[in-house]
């Protein structure tokens, strides 16, 4: 099995250039991923990098609700822009890099309560994506508990197949279960897969 690489405290605040009192925050905020051990966390590389990747130039990333009040509007013109707005809305969510028993995955993301979202959904949209895992969705707060005991998630895994969104259920604007393509360019961008991501804004211009 592979072994998660780490981070402490000191080695991710020198790589993100912040202090140790900010890695605190961000790993409260859900932004990093991390477990303690005894008095000490230890940081999910791969989290750290993701964070980089995806923090802002300028400024704060937007609350929940302003970040789904920016995707409602947005218009993408091309790959920067869209990581551009993955970066200011990375708080729409919280992330689980999770893992469902690959032969029940099917279920997992046909379950009525995940708005399917990722390579999923680009895949509908453009025939040129391809639907493999991971696969990515949101639930609402709600109703979490009950899908991850239908399905048996492992809500943080080291080898993940379905990047699972939890949004509080006052912020839920899914209507229909696949998720808007602007969305799903967001989460494809946010979930490290940039060729898909391209392939689905040159389908939406």
């Amino acid at each position: 099995m592979r072994v998660m690489r780490s981070f402490s405290v000191r080695e991710s605040g020198r790589f993100l250039g912040v202090s140790d009192v900010q890695i605190g925050r961000l790993i409260a905020q859900g932004d990093l991923s991390a477990r303690r051990f005894g008095r000490s966390w230890m940081i999910d590389a791969a989290s750290v990098h993701r964070y980089s990747d995806l923090r802002p130039a300028v400024g704060r990333p937007l609350s929940a609700a302003r970040a789904w009040a920016e995707l409602s509007e947005a218009v993408i013109d091309d790959i920067d822009h869209a990581r551009e707005l993955a970066g200011l809305c990375r708080r729409r969510a919280v992330r689980h890099a999770a893992r469902v028993i690959p032969g029940a995955l099917n279920a997992a993301v046909a379950d009525e309560a995940l708005a399917v979202s990722g390579v999923l959904r680009a895949h509908e949209l453009t025939a040129a994506v391809d639907a493999l895992p991971p696969f990515a969705g949101y639930v609402r707060a709600g109703d979490l508990a009950g899908f991850v005991a239908r399905h048996r998630v492992a809500l943080d895994s080291d080898l993940p197949n379905l990047f699972l969104r939890v949004v509080d259920d006052e912020l839920w604007s899914f209507a229909d279960r696949p998720v808007p393509a602007v969305v799903a360019l967001v989460d494809l961008i946010d979930d490290g897969d940039a060729r898909s991501g391209s392939e689905l804004v040159a389908a939406m211009r």
